[in-house]
């Protein structure tokens, strides 16, 4: 007892007090200075490696290591092989008490009864992970997949589980060679944990079913022959003790909200610019305004905004008249300001919804992301199999910790904030394509030298071969028609429009909550069940469709900051602007004529994860 004693007082006890605070510290700062035009990219971690101790794994490190993204490598803390040791010393000194274990001594589930003598509990463990590899579908991707094994290890390594420490290494040389299980996606309803995605990952610790190793999908006994790993086979608990958790709904989840995280950030910049190109009105993310409801996402999303239309030349930024005289209010809403010899500019004295709310739309989701990653912070960090073993106590906690409905209720949760967003771009390139809301041509066609907006014949252009420029390119004059006024028009961005309207219908009908549709099963002993798994899948859906709306949007708005600032419109875009417009033409450039661009969608859909996340 002494030993675990002196082993929580040193560096274990350091992994949970810093665990501790970080989980206690605020998430959101709105005072923290904001750079409106940060570059979509993130500085590399210097520290050559991941120190797994199950105390301190954050999203981001369980990200950048799914992704493999720099050549860091996960190692295991000292302390976690030393708390396991003391929690394997437990069990095997029940077992030679002849004290009766779930798992281990008894069958599982409703076979709890059936008592399983000493000598069969090794044979115990091979069957329960033999009799479980009934997943179907498709398999996990390679990242989701790595995923799942680091937060598996990271639960184990907190020591609770009854594992050896052999086990723990034996996981840490598969993640360094990268040798994967292949895991089927269904089979899953999320209590007792993961156990049939999971018993892929127990199946390939012995040598058995197939992986994942150097591209390649192979049997398991290839890829660890292939890496140099021996088979280990499972001894008592340790195949339940892999299963038994929410590691597979932890890892999805996970990596969906890192996304989201992103594709919220860029949320922003995509509305600043609508904000910009559509002439609005800047005050109504005054960030004075904003500190009078103090909902922290709200806040962030204002200030950065506020931050990113500071120095944009037609949007209303004080409360003084744009043209000297007094501010005339018209029936129609709109606000003119006196002075001028020509007839006077008009703008709202509020604008709509779509603008105007912005950062009460994303904030709200900013907030709901924020506590989904609290949740899942927790849940990555924690002890989740059963029955768990504490030698400080000298308890063994038969309970149900592997129960996956916190990772469901949040991933449903984010999943309709992130449908809120999803309709706000909608209703945004819906009113930037009409011409009579926008002031700007309808669709957003460009108009051809010589013609008339959307008089020129459209033609179908090779990708590679579309026409080059930089954020604000001209139109080239080499596609005029020779009679425009005779030719078919072109029709701009009509066709995105509908596409991110299809976006949106799809993240909304990803919306049904999961959590609330337990069902019993397993002879009514699992007779409530998360199904954080499927929520998990679900999110993972919403994640991928949104990248693709945030790219369709921000083409909407790079293309109407075209056509208002090249056309004389407006005097010059804002930095922040600029800075998003360029980033769109690297794959996407202005649209002259009509072309398809399908592969330009998706290749910009490839790059919003250089954006930083909103929760940076």
């Amino acid at each position: 007892m002494r030993c675990l004693q002196h082993i929580q007082a040193g560096e274990a006890k350091a992994s949970k007090i810093h665990y501790i605070q970080r989980m206690t510290q605020p998430t959101h700062n709105p005072d923290a200075n904001i750079d409106p035009n940060s570059e979509p990219s993130s500085e590399p971690n210097s520290e050559p490696m991941v120190i797994v101790s199950g105390y301190n794994l954050t999203l981001p490190v369980l990200e950048e290591l799914s992704h493999r993204s720099t050549e860091r490598q996960p190692v295991l803390a000292e302390s976690a092989l030393e708390m396991a040791g003391a929690s394997r010393d437990m069990l095997e000194r029940l077992l030679a008490e002849g004290a009766e274990i779930y798992g281990v001594t008894s069958g599982f589930g409703e076979n709890c009864e059936t008592a399983v003598a000493p000598q069969a509990a090794v044979e115990l463990q091979r069957k329960l992970v033999v009799y479980h590899g009934v997943g179907c579908g498709q398999p996990l991707s390679v990242e989701e997949t790595r995923a799942v094994v680091l937060t598996r290890l990271n639960t184990l390594a907190r020591g609770y589980s009854g594992v050896r420490p052999a086990l723990l290494e034996h996981l840490i040389k598969l993640l360094q060679a990268d040798v994967l299980p292949v895991i089927p996606e269904i089979g899953s309803v999320g209590a007792s944990g993961d156990l049939t995605p999971l018993s892929y990952l127990a199946a390939l610790v012995s040598g058995n079913r197939e992986a994942w190793w150097k591209g390649r999908r192979m049997s398991a006994a290839e890829a660890l022959a292939g890496a140099g790993i021996e088979p280990l086979e499972l001894r008592e608990k340790e195949g339940l003790a892999i299963m038994n958790g929410t590691a597979v709904m932890t890892g999805i989840a996970a990596l969906a909200v890192q996304s989201l995280g992103r594709c919220f950030g860029l949320a922003e910049r995509i509305a600043a610019g609508a904000v910009e190109v559509s002439g609005g009105d800047r005050r109504a993310f005054d960030p004075d305004a904003h500190r009078l409801k103090p909902h922290p996402g709200q806040q962030g999303s204002a200030e950065r905004m506020y931050g990113y239309l500071a120095d944009a030349h037609d949007v209303a930024s004080t409360g003084e008249p744009m043209e000297g005289g007094t501010v005339v209010v018209a029936e129609s809403g709109f606000v003119s300001y006196p002075g001028s010899s020509e007839a006077p500019p008009q703008h709202r004295v509020q604008d709509v919804y779509s603008l105007r709310c912005a950062p009460q739309l994303i904030g709200a989701a900013v907030d709901t992301l924020t506590e989904t990653a609290r949740v899942l912070s927790v849940e990555l960090n924690s002890s989740n199999d059963n029955p768990l073993f504490d030698p400080e106590k000298n308890k063994v906690h038969n309970t149900g910790h592997f129960q996956g409905s916190h990772v469901a209720l949040a991933a449903d949760a984010l999943r309709n904030a992130a449908a809120v967003v999803a309709d706000l771009l909608d209703k945004q390139c819906l009113l930037l394509l009409d011409g009579a809301r926008s002031g700007l041509p309808p669709n957003l066609v460009a108009p051809q030298p010589g013609s008339s907006a959307g008089d020129s014949p459209g033609q179908e252009v090779p990708r590679g071969q579309e026409a080059s420029g930089g954020a604000h390119a001209a139109p080239n004059a080499a596609h005029a028609a020779p009679n425009a006024a005779h030719a078919a028009p072109n029709h701009g961005l009509k066709a995105l429009g509908i596409t991110v309207s299809a976006l949106a219908a799809e993240i909304d009908s990803l919306t049904t909550p999961i959590a609330s549709r337990s069902r019993p099963t397993e002879s009514m002993n699992q007779d409530v069940v998360s199904l954080g798994q499927l929520s998990a899948r679900r999110l993972r859906e919403v994640a991928s469709l949104f990248e693709l709306l945030c790219a369709a949007a921000a083409i909407v708005v790079s293309q109407a900051a075209s056509l208002r600032f090249d056309r004389g419109l407006g005097r010059k875009p804002s930095p922040a602007l600029e800075h998003l417009c360029l980033w769109v033409r690297h794959s996407v450039p202005p649209l002259q004529d009509d072309r398809v661009l399908h592969h330009e969608l998706q290749d910009l859909a490839g790059r919003v994860a250089e954006w930083p996340s909103v929760t940076r």
